[in-house]
């Protein structure tokens, strides 16, 4: 018989305890996942705002939050076995999520759970894109019109830094009743960069999509990663005629990490 201290033996005890716990959340259907991640390019929470990091699976049926520790791994449990996309933010002290795992590589950003095992994923958080959102509302002399009766047609928006767009112009239709909500402005390849954004142009355009009025430029106050930008535009005029428009912007949180937001200043645009 091997003789062991009595604190080994007390040790060897604690980790079979662990070994079973994690097999009985771990049935024949599902398993568990740890999630390593890295701020940045070896940033430290602190350096990035970072409070809280939360991992969530498909649209979230299973989820798990804890505080921003790199060396401390985040781990979900009791995951039926299942292929499932995998998202990660980084949330600042607002519940902004400010950075996330979207950016390339994309190996990060998938998984598969075999029952009865234990995966694990390395992943790297970067910035988060910001949003630039419009709405519009249209108007004859003050009352709310349907856009089939008025001129403003299309809405073209442009997101700039300095005097660099983001990306070509994208055209808006005019396709919604009054009062619809925003729309945000398509950025698949995630190049609206928070830290930059700085600017945002719209064009009011008629049916033939020729300009109504002068430029509405919105000059702003870069909102940082994850922020939403939001252009509200009012287009008002007669029955006939060219209508004049005006816009206001505000800064809010990204709309899917709670109800934290932050409003920028009163910058504001107008054409007529």
């Amino acid at each position: 018989m091997t003789w062991m201290p009595a604190s080994t033996a007390r040790l060897v005890r604690i980790a079979a305890i662990a070994l079973v716990a994690t097999a009985c959340n771990n049935g024949p259907t599902s398993g568990t996942l740890t999630v390593n991640y890295q701020i940045g390019l070896g940033d430290t929470c602190e350096e990035r705002g970072i409070t809280s990091v939360r991992v969530r699976l498909d649209s979230g049926e299973y989820e798990e939050e804890a505080d921003c520790n790199p060396s401390d791994p985040i781990v979900l449990t009791g995951v039926a076995a299942g292929n499932y996309d995998v998202l990660i933010h980084g949330l600042d002290a607002t519940g902004t999520a400010v950075m996330d795992n979207l950016g390339p590589p994309d190996s990060d950003e998938s998984v598969e759970i075999v029952g009865g095992s234990e995966r694990a994923i390395d992943a790297r958080l970067a910035d988060a894109p910001a949003q630039v959102q419009v709405r519009w509302n249209t108007l004859i002399e003050g009352s709310a019109a349907q856009c089939s009766a008025v001129q403003s047609a299309f809405f073209e928006v442009t997101a700039y830094r300095g005097a660099n767009p983001f990306m070509p112009e994208h055209l808006f239709e005019c396709d919604a009743p009054p009062g619809y909500g925003f729309r945000t402005l398509p950025d698949e390849n995630r190049v609206i960069d928070g830290n930059t954004l700085d600017g945002v142009l719209v064009r009011v355009l008629d049916e033939s999509q020729v300009q109504i009025g002068d430029d509405l430029i919105f000059d702003i106050t870069p909102p940082g990663p994850g922020r939403i930008v939001k252009i509200d535009i009012t287009c008002d005029g007669p029955p006939t005629g060219a209508p004049t428009c005006t816009g206001e912007v505000e800064v809010d949180a990204a709309t899917d990490t709670g109800d934290a937001s932050a409003t920028a200043g009163d910058e504001s645009g107008s054409s007529g």
